[in-house]
């Protein structure tokens, strides 16, 4: 079952959202929880004109997959991945918003030449 609630943190109103619903009584969610997580999606989403991001970042903003992401990397028509280690991967974001403000004309900076791992 799904419930809509509402709630205002410091006479801010929050936007309203549907949450799974368990009763108090039976350990469900508190209502603490749930003003967290509608304080947090009513927080207007940017990207930092500077510096480095991972994908979990900014992947709200494209409208591809993750997977589409890394294809067009490889073929240069998205910004290149820089790899801090295996499993850990930056972007810069001066070039993710190049990208994003024209996704379609973009080609990668072929004088950025990262190495494998930094």
């Amino acid at each position: 079952a799904y419930k809509v609630f509402t709630a205002s943190v410091d006479g801010e109103a929050l936007i309203p959202r549907l949450f799974p619903y368990k009763s108090p009584t039976g350990g469900g969610l508190e209502n603490k929880e749930i003003v967290m997580r509608t304080q947090a999606a009513a927080e207007v989403a940017s990207l930092p004109t500077d510096g480095m991001s991972r994908f979990s970042q900014f992947k709200q903003f494209l409208p591809f997959s993750k997977e589409k992401f890394r294809q067009l990397c490889k073929l240069g028509k998205a910004p290149t991945p820089i790899r801090m280690g295996v499993r850990c991967t930056f972007y810069r974001n001066q070039e993710l918003h190049r990208f994003l403000s024209d996704p379609l004309n973009y080609q990668a900076d072929q004088s950025f030449e990262p190495s494998k791992f930094i």
